[in-house]
């Protein structure tokens, strides 16, 4: 996936606030004058006239644009979702980062003797 994005951008600071795109492994081009290779990438995919208009763009992994802010939200939710699965389904029973029990209340109840 790869997030086309601008440092003047509000929708993509507001997209940041909310999601960890290097966390979810998204390849973030920030285009700006002085960035001639992300410049190329956005017009090998044939973006340029679109980015001009309006950003964020997301190419999502079967390599179609999204510039609609609600399919981009979509697209980075399902991502965010996926990468939490597999965080959470590559914990072995019994031996989990939840040491002590620290993912759940108990540790913030005293238990009496």
């Amino acid at each position: 996936m790869i997030f086309f994005t601008s440092l003047k951008c509000g929708r993509c600071r507001d997209i940041h606030d909310v999601f960890n795109i290097e966390a979810l492994d998204i390849e973030e081009v920030i285009l700006t004058e002085e960035n001639a290779e992300g410049l190329a990438e956005l017009a090998w995919h044939g973006l340029v006239e679109e980015a001009r208009r309006s950003l964020p763009i997301i190419i999502d992994d079967e390599g179609r644009a999204h510039t609609d802010l609600a399919e981009i939200v979509d697209a980075l939710a399902s991502r965010a979702k996926d990468a939490l699965a597999a965080r959470l389904g590559s914990v072995i029973p019994g031996t989990d980062s939840c040491e002590g029990g620290l993912c759940s209340i108990d540790p913030l109840f005293k238990t009496s003797a």
